[in-house]
């Protein structure tokens, strides 16, 4: 399994390579792609249930893009919830839940900072 998720981190890494970097406001009307992006975390949300959110753009509702971070694989994550404010860049497939664009982030290699 940790072969598995080393290997998927290598390719994420080496597909960001030459890859075109947009705003969340650009990402969330790329629905169903695989997107890289750069922009500051307006909001950064925990619910009880350990589920993080880091909404781009507005905060919520009014976000134009949020990354979620699951409780199942929140400790991969440590760190994370004091971005607010901060650029960062990360990467994933845009899904849409309820009307609100969405990126799950289920590995580390997918966010990073920027500043």
């Amino acid at each position: 399994m940790t072969k598995y998720i080393f290997l998927i981190v290598i390719v994420a890494f080496v597909t960001t390579l030459g890859a075109e970097t947009i705003t969340a406001s650009v990402a969330a009307r790329r629905v169903g792609e695989m997107v890289f992006v750069e922009d500051t975390i307006r909001e950064v949300i925990t619910k009880p249930s350990g589920t993080l959110f880091l909404n781009f753009g507005d905060s919520f509702p009014r976000e134009s893009l949020k990354a979620i971070v699951m409780a199942a694989t929140r400790a991969r994550f440590s760190g994370v919830e004091k971005w607010q404010g901060r650029r960062v860049r990360l990467s994933g497939i845009v899904t849409i839940y309820k009307g609100h664009a969405r990126i799950i982030l289920r590995e580390r290699g997918q966010i990073t900072l920027v500043d």
